[in-house]
């Protein structure tokens, strides 16, 4: 079966011939040339054969429209010792009150349309028989990496209790550029998207600021993409208690997380969803073995455990996250080679 075959017979309930697999990386070196990325993003797909696209887009294009500075990497070893997340040399908002000021930008310039005129290469290039999934960040992770960055999430928090208001304000302008940014990938011919979440987190932020802060706005974003899109993805960020039961209702086909260094289990979360099931892998470790028979036989095993765990055909056996960019590429295809000897 090919790809577009495989994941609709898994979401229809119907037989399929083996898991799912699928594998997803930065290319820091490239991410901000569109004719380099597209062309590593095609190399990429066509070596291996994935069950679908994750397009990693430069992971800083949104914060980078709104004038975020960072230092890029220049040579391979910088880039993998940044681990695909270069160091902020300014941040959109250094000040809450900054937030008064914030306003909409375009997504016909920039770092945007830069995103978008790839994405429309590469859906020219799999369009009908691989899925192609756009990485989308929630309007809260996007404000959070205007203010702060994944690296001090307690700016945001402490601007989610002592101005709600201005926040508030930015997290609808922000779902405004994010819902105009999705109309042009859709125009695009993409299948669905990849919606990332850091705010997913038990122990990062509560319940009521998750339904208010962060829920609200990432069903504004989800609920558009009904019936236009076929195939969307909700990743949970984070090796912390995941919030999945909060999340679980989201209206998308397929969920993804670090299954293998989080609490939530693939098993735990079949007993909560029957939507498709995204991990099996632990992408930081598993692939830095650099005897190839070893590492097709550590693949074996984890995919052995994900079938014994989930017990059904919706899984797709995949890293949580995305997989270091010191791995070396040519170890990629040993989870290919690993899956196709378990069908169903």
């Amino acid at each position: 079966m090919r790809p577009y075959e495989r994941l609709k017979a898994m979401l229809e309930g119907r037989r399929i011939d083996r898991p799912g697999a699928a594998l997803w990386k930065h290319i820091s070196l490239v991410d901000r040339d569109p004719v380099e990325f597209v062309n590593h993003t095609i190399r990429l797909q066509e070596s291996n054969d994935w069950d679908f696209v994750k397009l990693g887009y430069n992971g800083f294009y949104f914060v980078e429209g709104w004038g975020a500075q960072l230092k890029w990497p220049k040579t391979e070893a910088e880039a993998n010792n940044m681990y695909s997340s270069p160091p902020y040399l300014k941040y959109v908002i250094d000040d809450p009150c900054e937030w008064d000021s914030f306003k909409p930008i375009s997504v016909k310039t920039g770092p945007l349309a830069r995103e978008i005129e790839a994405t429309k290469r590469i859906v020219d290039r799999f369009k009908g028989d691989v899925p192609v999934l756009p990485t989308i960040f929630s309007p809260l992770t996007s404000a959070q990496e205007m203010t702060g960055s994944y690296v001090r999430p307690h700016m945001m928090m402490a601007q989610l209790r002592y101005h709600p208001e201005r926040v508030h304000k930015a997290l609808g302008i922000i779902t405004e550029v994010t819902l105009e940014f999705i109309e042009e990938l859709i125009k695009a011919g993409v299948d669905g998207v990849f919606f990332a979440t850091q705010f997913a987190l038990a122990d990062l932020i509560s319940p009521a600021a998750h339904s208010e802060f962060g829920r609200a706005y990432d069903l504004a974003v989800l609920n558009a993409l009904k019936g236009r899109t076929w195939f969307n993805m909700v990743h949970l960020h984070g090796t912390g208690e995941l919030m999945f039961d909060e999340i679980k209702d989201y209206p998308i086909q397929a969920f993804n997380w670090e299954d293998r260094r989080t609490s939530l289990s693939l098993k735990k979360a079949r007993e909560k969803t029957d939507k498709i099931l995204i991990g099996g892998i632990e992408q930081v470790e598993d692939f830095l073995q650099p005897d190839r028979a070893v590492l097709k036989e550590r693949m074996r095993d984890r995919i052995q455990d994900a079938l014994e765990q989930t017990g059904d055909n919706k899984l797709i056996i995949a890293p949580g996250c995305t997989v270091p960019s010191h791995v070396p590429e040519s170890s990629f295809g040993v989870l290919k080679e690993a899956v196709e000897e378990f069908g169903y």
